[in-house]
């Protein structure tokens, strides 16, 4: 799903737990942090930010590297990570954020 300078508020507000990945479309560890990603069950919904596209979020989330990606709980900012990930450092940075 998409994140985006229109519907970023509408979608943090919910309160829903949730995952933002930060990335852009010419950025190579971006796209190896992808596939990490969609090689694991995703125990929380991922939104995809294009920063290129959307500088007003990237700005209002402090993206200063990509990728970046931020987990949401509770309509606030829980917690943060630059780079790639692997999937085992994926599900268990996840896993702390789901019915906790």
């Amino acid at each position: 799903m998409e994140i985006n300078d229109i519907n970023f508020s509408d979608i943090v507000n919910t309160g829903e737990t949730l995952l933002i990945k930060a990335s852009a479309n010419w950025c190579n560890p971006c796209k190896i942090l992808q596939k990490n990603l969609d090689s694991i069950d995703l125990p929380i919904p991922l939104y995809h930010l294009d920063v290129d596209k959307n500088p007003l979020t990237a700005n209002k989330l402090k993206v200063r590297g990509i990728p970046y990606m931020i987990i949401y709980k509770d309509k606030k900012m829980a917690s943060n990570k630059v780079g790639v990930q692997t999937p085992r450092q994926l599900t268990e940075w996840m896993q702390a954020f789901v019915g906790a």
